[in-house]
């Protein structure tokens, strides 16, 4: 579904006033049917959606140039969630780290709680983002399940060896709204071209907490 309103609808993957065809409403109900496609900036996605009782077909960007969402997934999007396993894409620690960068979507899955959706976004100066959307049960947990999902310059993370069997690993500070900063461990970090997995590990005990993610946006 769409997750803010005014989102254009377009012909092509092109951001121009002749492939516009529809401006959608917010929490638009659509359905993915081909992309992801990378141009002009954005990560594109063709999709039908009905509008006004008239099926349309189209393509609508799922992200701002810097990485906030423009669509999403309805609350029971992780039931049936799953990432193709492929072959690791990395052979060094700085491809691990470079290839990194950007912003992902997709799966929470912890033992406590329903798998959740959220958009993680890591950049190059070792800060982070993540948002968490409302999971199945209503609730609403943050990205990490632990901690707060509010923007601060003391989340940070870094990965610190790429092990023989070309998994990372490396820790991710954790902030919660009273200011208070967790350092955590990041493990098993498997990057498969546009497809990110890794465990989480809270205060390096609690968990894992497993990530399955695919790109939407890489770093301009």
């Amino acid at each position: 579904m769409t997750i803010t309103s005014g989102l254009n609808l377009r012909s092509e993957p092109v951001v121009r006033d002749d492939t516009l065809l529809a401006v959608l409403a917010n929490r638009a109900a659509i359905r993915i049917i081909e992309g992801p496609e990378f141009a002009g900036g954005y990560w594109w996605y063709r999709v039908s959606t009905t509008i006004q009782g008239q099926h349309r077909e189209g393509w609508v960007a799922s992200a701002d140039i810097d990485g906030a969402p423009w669509i999403g997934p309805a609350p029971e999007a992780c039931m049936d969630f799953g990432l193709p396993e492929g072959a690791i894409s990395v052979a060094t620690l700085p491809e691990l780290q470079s290839g990194l960068l950007g912003t992902w979507a997709g799966c929470v899955r912890t033992e406590w709680v329903p798998a959740y959706w959220v958009t993680l976004t890591f950049r190059d100066d070792g800060t982070y983002s993540g948002i968490a959307m409302v999971g199945p049960t209503g609730e609403r947990q943050p990205a990490f399940y632990h901690g707060s999902d509010a923007d601060s310059p003391n989340k940070r993370y870094a990965i610190n060896d790429l092990q023989d069997s070309l998994k990372g690993v490396g820790q991710i500070d954790i902030v919660f709204d009273t200011g208070s900063v967790n350092r955590g461990d990041l493990r098993n970090i498997r990057l498969m071209g546009d497809v990110l997995a890794f465990e989480f590990f809270h205060q390096g005990v609690y968990g894992p907490i497993a990530f399955e993610l695919y790109r939407i946006l890489v770093p301009g």
